[in-house]
């Protein structure tokens, strides 16, 4: 029960964007290992939202790391 409590507070203090992100990227992982080409879309959009999360807190590296995760993702 405490774990849970702490999952709980923990993802009560994240943006609506990192729980957005989050979310999509669990269904990647969930898709990717059924072995589903519909996994790409999912995990594009993630790591999208996610490099706007760390370019937002001014971690451009972080940022440009996750750009190059779409391209790839796209690629």
């Amino acid at each position: 029960m405490e774990f849970l409590n702490f999952v709980l507070s923990f993802v009560e203090a994240m943006s609506w964007p990192e729980r957005i992100s989050i979310a999509t990227g669990l269904i990647y992982i969930v898709l990717s290992v059924r072995q589903k080409p519909s996994c790409w879309p999912f995990g594009i959009l993630s790591v999208g939202i996610w490099m706007v999360v760390v370019f937002n807190g001014r971690l451009y590296m972080d940022a440009f790391l996750q750009f190059v995760y779409v391209v790839l993702g796209f690629y």
